[in-house]
């Protein structure tokens, strides 16, 4: 057994001035960036390395820790510090090493399992006092940084469905599979869990459908889509509202949420998006140079014109979906000049015409 694993729970307890002083010395540009150190190692990082070795002999479980932690600059010996934080590039490097482990297809969903309540503070504590759907899911939004510190829900209510939507916090390519696996399971276990039954869950993805989708169907259900504009996970309206029974009420410390650079520019794209927003635009708001703007997004392996696209997309669906906005209103809402332009744009980000596309929503 890794030694780590004994000092897990204790160390798990982060006093919350360790981990607030750790997010506001790493935001000084009040954002913070892919090497920002601002992940509690003994939270998630330590739980997928206790869950990589935790059958193995002590000796083994530091050879195999060693190799997993490479090119993190992290090591097994690490673990044992106190009040050690590491940035989402070593989390995603780590987390990348362990996916290519061989036989281990499902270690995301297996990983997601261990994720909640978890011992991460006020947000553990909080979780175990909420008492219905909504509040779980406006609980998790609201300290996504420290449950899902590489990805941001948004909860969303509509008349006939709550939606939680997911993007990624620091652009993690490689191992953005991985993350949407565990972290939706995670929310999904969980709630199911407190309610004691299954809940009628759409997923969908904005990726391919993966080889081994047995692995989906048996943690997530059948009810999947791929290639889809956002990753998101919907649930009827009725069952948003329902509770379970809990021994007290609990109200979480209000502080301010850390945002992560590329949810701020997605912030303010989907704000301004009516205005056509520029690259210049865009890194004024932000108060520095078109070129430092494009060298970040660059090192969140994105672009200006990848995001502006996305974000059109997104609300293009939304406003299709929830709205039922014709295709002449949308294209007035986002600047087409005509549907002829819409169809290019489409089949451009998509492959598909808008008439395709959006019928598949």
């Amino acid at each position: 057994m890794l030694n780590a694993a004994n000092t897990v729970n204790s160390k798990m307890a982060y006093t919350q001035a360790a981990y607030s002083h750790a997010l506001s010395s790493s935001a000084q540009t009040h954002y913070l960036l892919p090497s920002d150190k601002t992940i509690v190692a003994h939270w998630q990082p330590a739980i997928l390395l206790n869950l990589m070795c935790n059958s193995l002999a002590n000796e083994e479980a530091i050879a195999l820790s060693n190799k997993l932690l490479k090119g993190t600059r992290l090591f097994y010996s690490d673990f044992n510090k106190t009040n050690l934080f590491i940035s989402p590039e070593q989390f995603q490097r780590f987390i990348v090493n362990c996916n290519a482990t061989p036989n281990q297809s499902d270690l995301a969903f297996r990983f997601g399992q261990r994720l909640l309540p978890g011992h991460y503070g006020d947000f553990s504590h909080g979780l175990n006092q909420v008492n219905s759907v909504f509040a779980a899911a406006e609980l998790i939004q609201k300290c996504a940084h420290v449950f899902s510190p590489l990805l941001t829900p948004k909860v969303n209510v509509y008349a006939t469905e709550l939606t939680i939507s997911f993007y990624s916090s620091y652009g993690c390519a490689n191992s953005h599979r991985f993350v949407c696996e565990a972290f939706i399971f995670a929310i999904k276990n969980w709630l199911e869990q407190q309610l004691g039954r299954h809940l009628p869950w759409q997923f969908e993805f904005n990726y391919t459908a993966p080889e081994a989708i047995e692995n989906y169907e048996v943690y997530l259900g059948d009810n999947l889509k791929f290639n889809r504009p956002v990753t998101a996970i919907r649930l009827p309206i009725e069952y948003a509202h329902s509770s379970w029974q809990v021994s007290e009420n609990f109200t979480l410390p209000c502080a301010a949420t850390p945002v992560s650079l590329l949810n701020l520019v997605r912030q303010l794209l989907r704000n301004n998006i009516q205005a056509n927003p520029s690259l210049e635009w865009l890194a004024q708001q932000l108060d520095i140079s078109p070129a430092t703007l494009k060298r970040r997004l660059k090192a969140c392996n994105t672009q200006f014109r990848d995001l502006l696209s996305e974000i059109r997309l997104e609300v293009a669906v939304e406003l299709y979906q929830q709205q039922h906005f014709s295709s002449d209103a949308i294209c007035q809402y986002l600047g087409f000049y005509d549907e002829s332009n819409l169809r290019r744009f489409f089949k451009r980000t998509t492959g598909q015409t808008h008439t395709q596309y959006l019928a598949l929503t």
